[in-house]
């Protein structure tokens, strides 16, 4: 049984909700119609979110003889989880295009990574997928003179960061100092949060123009892969996720801390 806290994390909108509790507690399936009137919607209106939810895996529908239209099911919580498992499974195959920063060692690999992403022009997307384990890493391992720095040019550009994480990665903000704080304030970002059981890995994906940029902080090791079609697939995944993730305000929430702190 999915709860009200997990069709949360999942990004549904407040109909959806609705109508996924209702089918949740369902054993024989509704009807549009039906569901139409438990919701106060017109049928059409439910039929238009209905087949949203089943474009993104939630739900079925089946024709029976007991009713003139079909009955919508939700599908079962395993078969939702697995339309966002495995999709890093490709991750360490060999690729084309591939260069390691073998050349450098430890810090001056994830620090040469960095200093790429920010080579990207002015107002230029720059799209994220970061495990929940890696943050944690960086603030540890990486200087803080480092990291601000490459904030300022994030700021002065400005690079736009859009990117998917869990809730746990945010939870590292509350270990920050209040210069640490402060520095990650005020950077254009748009960030997206899955349930944590999806993002339990510590690598950053940076995707770019033609670039995948992988980082490891705890290892410190870093990748970069120039090409295309990689790229144009890794974009097409993040807007998958997307669908399911709850969208969110860091800048706000960076706010409060630093409030709370300077109280």
């Amino acid at each position: 049984m999915l709860n009200a806290q997990q069709t949360s994390l999942f990004g549904l909108s407040t109909q959806e909700k609705k109508i996924v509790n209702l089918l949740n507690k369902s054993r024989v399936g509704l009807t549009a119609t039906k569901i139409g009137v438990l919701v106060a919607e017109p049928r059409t209106t439910v039929n238009f979110y209905l087949n949203k939810l089943s474009d993104r895996g939630w739900v079925d529908k089946i024709k029976t003889t007991k009713s003139r239209y079909p009955l919508w099911f939700l599908k079962e919580r395993n078969e939702i989880k697995n339309s966002l498992s495995g999709f890093f499974s490709s991750v360490g195959i060999t690729l084309p295009g591939l260069t390691t920063l073998a050349s450098k060692e430890g810090y001056e690999q994830v620090r040469t990574a960095y200093e790429k992403i920010i080579e990207v022009g002015k107002a230029e997307r720059v799209f994220v997928v970061q495990g929940s384990r890696a943050p944690f890493a960086a603030l540890k391992k990486l200087p803080t003179e480092f990291i601000e720095r490459i904030h300022v040019a994030q700021k002065q550009k400005p690079i736009i960061l859009e990117g998917i994480t869990s809730r746990k990665s945010l939870s590292v903000f509350e270990k920050m100092s209040l210069r640490e704080l402060k520095s990650h304030y005020g950077r254009l970002t748009i960030v997206y949060l899955v349930p944590d059981e999806y993002m339990d890995f510590d690598t950053e994906f940076y995707i770019f123009h033609d670039n995948v940029i992988i980082i490891q902080p705890i290892t410190e090791k870093a990748y970069i892969i120039k090409d295309e079609v990689l790229v144009k697939t890794l974009k097409m995944i993040v807007e998958f996720m997307k669908q399911y993730s709850e969208k969110i305000d860091v800048n706000s929430y960076i706010k409060k801390l630093i409030e709370k702190i300077e109280q």
